[in-house]
């Protein structure tokens, strides 16, 4: 079982989402109330029952960092 918390970035249905709040249901599963980070979902908010989704947590560790080639400071997407 894994521990979710507030703040973890997770890959759900192939986009990515971070956890703002974990309850758990009557069924003692959790129910992971998401917002959207990839551009797909971006700012959209969705709940997710662990029992029924396949969750890949993104370790930040493994993260790859692009530098931002853009001048101006809005032209970044």
């Amino acid at each position: 079982m894994v521990d979710f918390a507030p703040g973890m970035r997770v890959i759900i249905r192939d986009e990515e989402w971070m956890v703002k709040k974990i309850e758990t249901n009557s069924l003692g599963n959790k129910a992971l109330y998401c917002i959207g980070i990839s551009p797909l979902v971006k700012d959209k908010e969705a709940i997710f029952l662990t029992d029924l989704e396949q969750i890949q947590i993104v370790n930040p560790a493994e993260v790859k960092l692009i530098p931002d080639a853009c001048v101006l400071p809005r032209c970044t997407v």
